[in-house]
């Protein structure tokens, strides 16, 4: 699990209506993540979201988003407080842990590369670590990819009405 929180001052030219500012938001979220859920309310609401899948055509998502935003202006001026979290989905979990049980399912076949049956070397040992430090920073990429997405997104809101 992931902690997201990113802010954005915006001071427009006329006075902001924190409606549009929602709206706004909503609409450039849905462009990133696939939006569930956005709850009722102008000043403070939450908003629920799962990653695009990245698996070519799978349908499951790599990570689910839980944000509470709050946005607070006066006049000309406003500001948008992001608090939330990222964590891998379920499905993603699984899809590593069967990758595995096939690479050890394949390692028991005679001639193989990966030696499974209990007889490997230290070259069998340097594989699966290999793949292990291949899923964390999967797994770490994954889970980073929401705040940066916010943050773009806070940056063209800001440009948008600054």
């Amino acid at each position: 699990m992931s902690y997201i929180q990113a802010g954005q001052k915006i001071v427009g030219d006329k006075d902001l209506d924190l409606s549009e500012i929602k709206y706004a938001f909503v609409q450039k979220m849905r462009k990133a993540f696939q939006v569930e859920t956005v709850g009722d309310g102008d000043e403070s609401y939450s908003i629920t979201a799962v990653g695009h899948a990245d698996w070519g055509s799978a349908i499951v998502s790599p990570y689910k988003i839980d944000l509470d935003i709050s946005v607070k202006g006066e006049g000309k001026t406003a500001r948008v407080l992001i608090d939330g979290k990222a964590e891998i989905t379920k499905a993603t979990r699984i899809f590593y842990m069967i990758s595995i049980l096939l690479i050890l399912i394949i390692g028991l076949a005679p001639g193989a590369i990966i030696d499974t049956s209990g007889e490997g070397t230290a070259l069998d040992a340097l594989i699966f670590m290999g793949i292990g430090a291949f899923i964390v920073f999967d797994i770490n990429r994954k889970l980073i990819e929401p705040q940066v997405q916010i943050n773009k997104i806070l940056s063209v809101l800001n440009s948008e009405f600054g």
